[in-house]
């Protein structure tokens, strides 16, 4: 195996790779409850700076 074949066979397999990672972290990202702007100024804003 040259060293040119190993590079494209990892770049072709990273590509797949990265595809799925987004897709979990998407997935995980919808599952969950929610609002994260709420979740992140809720204690620390008063309602209408949220709006």
């Amino acid at each position: 195996m040259t060293l040119r074949s190993y590079v494209l066979s990892r770049i072709l397999l990273t590509i797949p790779m990265i595809f799925i990672l987004l897709t979990m972290v998407f997935i995980v990202i919808r599952i969950l409850p929610g609002d994260p702007v709420l979740l992140h100024f809720e204690k620390q804003e008063n309602p209408a700076a949220i709006e």
